[in-house]
């Protein structure tokens, strides 16, 4: 819509502003406290819509490069008032994509499961210095940026709810990639671009930690306490293990038969006890198992936990579907078999009896929310606290 082609130009002036003009220090602090007045005020003739006024013309910077503010004020000469600001800084945004060769699917890294190329989600993109922003589901991202000279961009294994940390002795992986780039760019990324071990159990433990945390705020957008950057600690120098230590998730290299113990329902597992120690203020080893283990059955659908994690075509490490029952004899990763096994039950029968979305979505709802009820230990009392919450 034109609302009007009578709009002129600035006529810039001769004179020097007199002493009693206000102050228009006083009056650029006000706006803004960083910016100091460059130079002195020029009297200007300021072309109004409808009619005219004597006015200054006022620039302001802040004098900082790496966060710059510079404005140009049209201020009354009369009132003070600031007629107009003028943006003095043009952005030049820097945009691309950041991606990763990554184990597919639910077996870990092995000959019969290639990697494959996939977006990365959440991940930081930086410029050295600068501005920051995170990938979007695509791995696009865009950074608002001033100025189109040269700068360095970084992409790092860091989101909003994992920061992946190496720990290879020998073959380090690759957790972040900087490169010199013009804007607008496009800067791109790409992690695991070789394909090695080391690095592909970074862009696993990257992924899939951000997933799961999802994945429990989705069933429970106000669980407490899992809203941070989790450590991820992969490629530990030693085999056929992971696990959680009140503050970190880790995972060790290929080895023993065992292939890398960074990927998929692994990972959900030892998130899973992240949940748990956030949600429970004393749960017992049996419990802390258990519920990791249907943790991580539930984020991937799927009864089977650790698929291939002795070696290439062994099998689950443990099935929801056993036979294990209370009062249960035995460690807490085998006694945890008791809840794993009757929530991946009572979920088929809820999906028997409902239909599969109603019915799964019940038994999501309870699994989370049973862990806020603070059994102390699985016995037939959590068969109560499902009952109460359903």
């Amino acid at each position: 819509v034109l609302a009007s082609s009578g709009v002129k130009p600035v006529y810039y002036g001769t004179r020097t502003v007199r002493r009693n003009a206000p102050n228009v220090d006083a009056i650029i602090r006000k706006f803004d406290s960083d910016l100091h007045v460059e130079g002195s005020p020029k009297v200007v003739a300021y072309a109004k819509e409808v009619g005219s006024t004597v006015a200054m013309l006022v620039t302001a910077d802040n004098h900082d490069m790496a966060f710059p503010k510079r404005f140009e004020f049209v201020i009354d000469y009369n009132s003070g008032e600031i007629l107009e600001t003028r943006n003095q800084i043009r952005h030049t945004d820097i945009s691309g994509n950041v991606s990763g060769w990554h184990t597919p699917g639910l077996k870990p890294n092995q000959a019969n499961n290639p990697a494959q190329l996939t977006p990365l989600n959440n991940a930081t993109v930086e410029v050295v210095g600068g501005n920051d922003a995170r990938t979007n589901i695509l791995g696009n991202y865009t950074i608002s940026h001033p100025g189109t000279t040269s700068v360095d961009v970084k992409a790092s294994l860091v989101g909003d709810w994992v920061s992946v940390v190496d720990q290879s002795l020998t073959t380090p992986a690759v957790v972040s990639i900087t490169q010199s780039t013009t804007p607008p760019g496009p800067a791109n990324f790409v992690f695991n671009a070789g394909v090695t071990e080391a690095s592909q159990a970074a862009v696993d433990g990257f992924i899939h930690t951000e997933k799961i945390h999802n994945y429990v705020k989705g069933l429970h957008p106000t669980y407490p306490g899992i809203d941070i950057a989790l450590p991820c600690n992969v490629n530990i120098n030693s085999s056929c293990n992971a696990y959680y230590n009140g503050s970190s998730i880790n995972f060790f290299l290929a080895g023993g038969s065992c292939p890398n113990t960074a990927y998929s329902t692994v990972v959900q597992h030892e998130y899973g006890h992240f949940v748990i120690d956030k949600g429970h203020p004393f749960p017992s080893g049996d419990f802390h198992e258990g519920i990791a283990d249907v943790t991580s059955a539930f984020a991937s659908n799927t009864s089977r936990l650790g698929e291939d994690f002795r070696g290439q075509d062994t099998g689950a490490l443990r099935n929801a579907y056993n036979g294990v029952t209370w009062p249960c004899v035995g460690g807490v990763h085998y006694c945890g078999q008791v809840i794993s096994g009757a929530f991946w039950l009572a979920k088929d029968n809820l999906e028997a009896s409902l239909g599969v979305t109603p019915g799964f979505d019940l038994i999501q709802d309870y699994y989370i929310n049973s862990i806020l009820l603070h059994p102390p230990d699985i016995n037939p009392g959590m068969t109560i606290d499902v009952l109460t919450l359903d």
